[in-house]
């Protein structure tokens, strides 16, 4: 007995130590941290029944924010605290994890009011205003700090463009080295760096600028876009309602020839040389605000979304403009308070959701071909399509559905709903379980209120009684919520 309250006393004073470290300190220092453990049964082994054992981590703050780092085996956490009134406070913690040996490898202090993350395989980068650090993903030791803000990032070509007054010069992310520079004029507008092709990237920062990645030429063109306001719980990190992602904004989008973008107004259409194709105006009083562009076949496609936010000039609309020459195919514009959220494009028809009902339009005509109605839950909205797998549930067996001729709807906390073309619901609803995350070992499957492993024959292998946000890796099954961390490995064979 003795012995366990010494335990308990001295896990009680690290975590305190963690938890209570001054902010006077700087934010680049080492902090010294210690991850109480302990073995939780989240669940059962399907066949034999054997528990499913879990470790446990109690973190010091809730997590707000996690990546995946599949190579290197690792999580990278954002760690912050909740005020009481529900909001989350300025500062907090980046934690970087280590799944192979089970423990936390390094955490640093942050204040998100003043830094911004952005991470590959291997690096870790924060962002301030005037400055940026490198961090080896690892062992979090400082590979280079910038005393010049590092406006964007190519991790896939492993550059960073750090901005000095109205020159913008190309540094290799491992050593520093400067490769070029280029003048591009400071902008008060949001920037963004897209990639173009293996030799170039193509940059907007108040007007465009395609680069060689050798040595930065390339040619320019003064041209205003707009990139879409991000619906108002974008960023809210909630365990029960965010166990799947949320769809990506698309501000841009091309093909072989052209690209395409919004400036508010009005959708451009510009040669891969730079040269204006054409533009089109959006019927008098519409203004892209959440909106993102889709291209299929030889259209694109601008659809603005619902948000609460939105003003009468900004209410969802739909717009379908023919890819080489701009001629209008399709247009349709609905009252602010139907509530747009999603569209699917299935042939000639255009699916639309809203928050009670799931419309079909043929293109060729304007009014609504077909609708149905959707099931209310409490606590618990349609957020939008989605292409993840489905399975039924037959006796004990499982049997993954063909998804070329079904329309899945997606609810805050991943309950789907299935339809056919003509939208008529499935039967049996309540035996369809939607896949999360899939690896080259298992796939994970939401049921009602559990989450089932299943091997690549599709058959059950565990059930798991938690329902929080879940990554796989190999045969590691990882669970965040709040303040706790949950890692088990899962026995694939035969027997547990």
């Amino acid at each position: 007995m003795p012995g366990k309250i010494i335990k308990l006393l001295l896990s009680t004073f690290l975590l305190l130590l963690f938890s209570g470290h001054s902010f006077a300190q700087s934010e680049e220092e080492d902090i010294f941290f210690y991850l109480e453990k302990q073995n939780d049964t989240v669940g059962e082994y399907v066949h034999s029944h054997n528990p499913l054992i879990a470790s446990r981590f109690s973190l010091s703050e809730m997590v707000y924010g996690y990546r995946l780092m599949p190579e290197k085996r690792l999580l990278f956490l954002q760690l912050r605290k909740l005020s009481r009134d529900e909001f989350y406070r300025n500062r907090g913690y980046i934690m970087v994890f280590d799944l192979e040996a089970g423990l936390g490898r390094w955490i640093r202090k942050i204040d998100y009011t003043r830094s911004t993350m952005a991470l590959s395989e291997e690096h870790i980068i924060k962002r301030r205003r005037f400055d940026a650090y490198d961090f080896t993903p690892k062992y979090g030791k400082i590979r280079w700090h910038l005393k010049n803000a590092l406006a964007f990032l190519d991790f896939q070509n492993g550059l960073g463009l750090e901005r000095k007054g109205n020159k913008l010069q190309a540094i290799d992310l491992l050593d520093q080295r400067i490769l070029w520079k280029r003048r591009v004029p400071e902008s008060d507008e949001s920037g963004q760096l897209f990639p173009w092709n293996d030799n170039s990237v193509l940059l907007y920062s108040g007007g465009f600028y395609k680069m060689r990645l050798t040595d930065g030429k390339g040619w320019e063109l003064k041209q205003k876009m707009k990139f879409p306001q991000l619906p108002e719980d974008f960023f809210v990190f909630s365990s029960e309602k965010n166990l799947l992602p949320k769809k990506d904004l698309q501000a841009m989008v091309r093909d072989d020839s052209l690209f395409f973008f919004v400036t508010g107004r009005e959708l451009v259409a510009v040669s891969d040389r730079g040269k204006l194709h054409w533009k089109k105006s959006f019927p008098k009083g519409k203004t892209g605000y959440v909106f993102s562009i889709l291209k299929k076949g030889d259209s694109v496609t601008v659809i603005n979304f619902y948000d609460r936010r939105n003003t009468k000039s900004s209410a969802p609309f739909i717009a379908i403009y023919r890819e080489s020459t701009g001629d209008e195919i399709f247009f349709k514009s609905f009252a602010p308070e139907e509530k747009l959220l999603d569209v699917d494009w299935r042939g000639d028809t255009l699916y639309c959701l809203f928050d009670d009902k799931v419309a079909g339009y043929i293109l060729s005509q304007e009014d609504e071909a077909f609708s149905s109605q959707l099931p209310v839950y409490e606590d618990n909205k349609p957020v939008s399509f989605t292409d993840n797998a489905t399975y039924r549930l037959t006796g004990s067996a499982w049997q993954k559905q063909s998804g070329n001729s079904l329309l899945k709807v997606l609810f805050e906390n991943a309950k789907v709903w299935v339809l056919d073309t003509r939208l008529n619901p499935l039967e049996e609803q309540d035996n369809i379980a939607l896949r999360l995350r899939s690896n080259e070992l298992m796939d994970l499957l939401l049921y009602k209120d559990s989450y089932f492993l299943l091997n690549k024959d599709a058959q059950a292998i565990a059930q798991v009684n938690l329902l929080f946000p879940a990554e796989l890796l190999g045969n590691k099954l990882i669970l965040m919520r709040q303040s706790f961390l949950y890692i088990m490995e899962v026995y694939v064979g035969d027997k547990p």
